[in-house]
């Protein structure tokens, strides 16, 4: 109970350990609200050897490892996906009319779902074979869902197929279909999605919407063990880079346009509270990513205190508004030259002249110390295209192959 003895040291372990990087605290209250155990203690097995629980409680605790574990060893999905009718409410908007569907309890706990994960960073789609009209008055008919058409990034409602449209929404998006999550009510339709976007993770709701709830609990692509500010700002900051997108595309002149953006980047060495974004940086970012390392909190932080090597952080704002804490590069000196061991990029800053910007402050922090060569390794993976088109667009550069990858060398000066 709160008050007693245990419940305050509980309070101190967890204020002491939970800011630690790397480290992971769970509590008690958490690990039996998602696998509840009837008999978790085991007085007997204390006494005879010391072991406190039964079985089902070290399968529960396991299994919260397990899961934790595997969430931060997998590449994060960034997208959810959702059909409309018999998914996001009851009924067919377009034979019941719009204001002959209802949102019951099930679905309306989908809602919220919804809205939770667009808060810790998810991009919301809409994905449903259906006429527009029906849909844009079935939701005027019902200002009492949660979810309102602004909360999605972008929508495909047409008669193709889900698998089409998702790879439609991907290429606005500029993400990788295995960035996506797709929630159908029709198994056949998951089925379609699964067999022509295999990346793509698709789920179908359960039979009995009754178990929706627990259902959507114990999916773990749905956990988000660090939520940042540039999470919970990311729907407000992709909506930024649509815009961009579209007024990019209707500009007389490309190179008036990014002329006319008033573009700052500033490049900081990483502060301590940028960390847990900074992790996130090289887990999440797949297309200009020269090398594709993905650290962890504490092997940032372990790798900020070896000698000589140095983590900047980029931050980036235009006209359109700041997008935040979207760049990373890790650097050191060797052989006389500046070692690019990492350079990255949010996609979403892309087409700004943003990477240039960044690989001329490192040429100005090389020669500042009198080093004339700044050197990018670039290992190749199936996604990161745009990174390399970069550093092979740059003038004055050598190339050569090393270890499957490729070493691209540039003149400091120039």
């Amino acid at each position: 109970p709160e008050g007693s003895p245990v419940a305050a040291a509980e309070s101190v372990l967890s204020e002491g350990l939970t800011p630690l990087a790397g480290l992971h605290f769970f509590h008690h209250r958490e690990i039996l609200a998602l696998y509840p155990v009837a008999q978790p203690l085991d007085a007997r097995a204390t006494e005879i050897a010391g072991i406190p629980y039964t079985g089902e409680m070290f399968a529960a605790l396991a299994t919260t490892v397990v899961r934790r574990a595997s969430v931060l060893s997998m590449p994060p999905y960034k997208v959810i996906a959702v059909d409309l009718d018999n998914t996001l409410w009851r009924g067919i908007c377009g034979e019941d009319g719009p204001s002959g569907v209802s949102l019951d309890p099930p679905r309306r706990r989908l809602h919220e779902f919804l809205l939770a994960q667009r808060s810790a960073g998810m991009l919301l789609a809409i994905a449903s074979k259906n006429n527009f009209s029906d849909v844009a008055e079935t939701f005027q008919a019902h200002p009492e869902f949660p979810l309102r058409p602004e909360h999605f990034a972008s929508w495909r409602i047409d008669w193709n197929p889900k698998s089409v449209n998702l790879a439609s929404l991907a290429a606005e998006l500029n993400l990788g279909l295995d960035s996506f999550i797709f929630l159908d009510d029709n198994p056949k339709e998951c089925a379609e999605v699964s067999s022509s976007c295999p990346g793509v993770l698709s789920l179908a709701l359960p039979a009995d919407l009754g178990q929706l709830p627990e259902f959507l609990e114990h999916v773990w692509a749905f956990d988000h063990p660090t939520v940042t500010d540039e999470d919970r700002r990311r729907a407000e900051l992709i909506a930024r880079s649509l815009e961009f997108s579209r007024a990019a595309q209707s500009a007389a002149s490309l190179d008036d346009f990014i002329a006319s953006l008033d573009l700052r980047v500033d490049v900081q060495p990483l502060a301590p509270e940028r960390l847990p974004r900074a992790a996130q940086l090289t887990q999440r970012t797949n297309q200009f990513n020269t090398t594709t390392i993905r650290r962890t909190e504490s092997e940032l932080a372990a790798l900020e205190q070896t000698p000589g090597v140095r983590i900047f952080t980029v931050e980036v704002s235009d006209r359109f508004g700041e997008y935040g804490l979207t760049g990373l590069a890790v650097v050191f000196t060797r052989l006389n030259e500046l070692y690019v061991d990492s350079l990255l990029l949010s996609c979403r800053v892309l087409g700004r002249g943003v990477e240039h910007r960044i690989l001329a402050r490192l040429a100005e922090l090389a020669l500042d110390e009198g080093i004339y060569t700044v050197t990018v390794p670039f290992t190749p993976t199936p996604r990161n295209a745009p990174a390399r088109t970069f550093l092979e667009s740059i003038p004055f550069g050598r190339t050569h192959e090393e270890n499957g990858g490729f070493v691209f060398r540039f003149p400091a000066v120039e």
